[in-house]
């Protein structure tokens, strides 16, 4: 009761509410050149499953939709490291000081990255112990998904550019694209290929996603950003952990699985390596 009549006194003298126009204003700028850009993520993540359930079988779509729920444990993760470093990357990008905010993307990049390994190359456990063995088929796939998320990150970072000059409608014509080569690529695909063909279908359309949100941001709005070689190093250890998850196959060997944590380890030794040299050495563009 108490607490009740302190909040209604401190709310009384807020009963009469103030509209700032150049807020709303700021605000309806920055959001409404963004809503073909939810429409066209939409797309991206519920197109595939569609397209499976109507073309192969429902026990596909069911099948392929839970790996893809399991592998959105990176994205999720991504998000919440982004949301954290955001307010610190806007500092020193309004402060102008560029290598400060370019360290602090590769940083995240590539512990994004490393999270991306680990979840890669223990894709068949993640399945097992999350979901059931029955779902192994197309846990298969998982790695291939979660190296798409990867690629998604990379384009994030360079959308935040984009996003920095408030001209956000750059923003939903890149995710518009990308929302329509994945529709072509799965209806080309699926019927060939079923899963895979929807798993490859979504790791290349994130592929142009942050192609093209880097020339935008760099070639067409002119925002400085870290070389592409930066990201090489992140992207290289993804790279070997998918082509080593793309030709084991589990349970052939025991020996198998051994070399698996150790590639993982090796792997994640090369991201935190990377870590470090981006915070100690300056960017050269």
């Amino acid at each position: 009761m108490l607490l009740a009549v302190a909040a209604i006194r401190t709310l009384l003298p807020l009963r009469r509410p103030t509209w700032n126009t150049e807020h709303l204003r700021y605000i309806a700028g920055y959001a409404v050149p963004l809503i073909p850009y939810a429409l066209g993520t939409f797309a991206l993540g519920q197109i595939d499953r569609v397209l499976l359930y109507e073309m192969r079988s429902a026990e596909d779509a069911g099948l392929y939709s839970v790996v893809y729920n399991l592998a959105m444990m990176l994205p999720l993760a991504a998000a919440a490291l982004q949301r954290g470093l955001l307010p610190d990357w806007f500092r020193l990008r309004n402060d102008g000081d560029l290598n400060g905010s370019d360290r602090l993307a590769l940083q995240s990049f590539a512990l994004v990255a490393g999270l991306g390994v680990l979840l890669l190359l223990c894709a068949d456990e993640t399945v097992y112990i999350l979901a059931d063995r029955r779902y192994a088929p197309a846990g298969a796939l998982m790695w291939i998904i979660v190296a798409a998320y990867v690629l998604d990150d990379l384009g994030r970072f360079h959308a935040r550019l984009i996003g920095f000059t408030r001209k956000m409608l750059w923003v939903s014509v890149v995710g518009l694209t990308a929302a329509v080569v994945n529709v072509l690529l799965n209806l080309w695909w699926i019927p060939l290929w079923g899963m895979a063909g929807a798993a490859w279908a979504t790791l290349v359309s994130f592929l142009v996603s942050a192609l093209l949100n880097r020339v935008c941001a760099v070639w067409i709005l002119g925002q400085p950003a870290p070389p592409v070689r930066q990201f090489v190093p992140a992207l290289l250890c993804v790279a070997i952990a998918a082509a080593l998850r793309a030709v084991y196959i589990p349970g052939e060997l025991q020996l198998g699985w051994l070399v698996t944590k150790l590639f993982t380890a090796a792997l994640l030794l090369g991201v935190l390596y990377r870590i470090h040299s981006a915070d100690k050495k300056a960017l050269v563009r």
